[in-house]
């Protein structure tokens, strides 16, 4: 599947490039590159619906984020807490200097370009299958 730089994912982010199928379970792997993440400071990691041309989610079909499954690892750094999600848009909060995954079922295929995937911190996002 597709990795992702934290270039790639600073600022507006970058459509997905791949097709998560609906019920079937992916590992998000996030800052295992050799430079990431940011030492110090904030690191979160964003998967959104692009919005419509007013940049409001009417009249957008959700990919419905809040029904999804979605587990952390034990040791992986996102405290879980820090999970804030809605029909639109997932995001989490990502450990200092600490490689994390995050286990993300969809209930609804997205297909590619339907979501952007956006980090801060130099955060960078590894996609593969479970």
């Amino acid at each position: 599947m597709a990795l992702y730089s934290a270039t790639d994912m600073a600022g507006a982010g970058t459509p997905i490039t791949e097709t998560l199928t609906a019920g079937t379970t992916y590992n998000f792997d996030l800052n295992t590159g050799t430079t990431t993440p940011n030492p110090n400071g904030s690191n979160y990691f964003t998967m959104e619906q692009p919005t419509n041309s007013t940049g409001s989610y009417m009249n957008v079909a959700s990919k419905n984020f809040d029904l999804a499954t979605v587990d952390f690892t034990a040791d992986g750094g996102i405290v879980g807490s820090s999970l804030l999600r809605s029909s639109y848009k997932l995001s989490v909060a990502c450990g200092n200097k600490t490689a994390t995954r995050l286990v993300f079922t969809p209930n609804v295929t997205i297909t590619s370009g339907q979501v952007m995937l956006r980090s801060t911190g130099n955060v960078d996002l590894r996609i593969s299958t479970a």
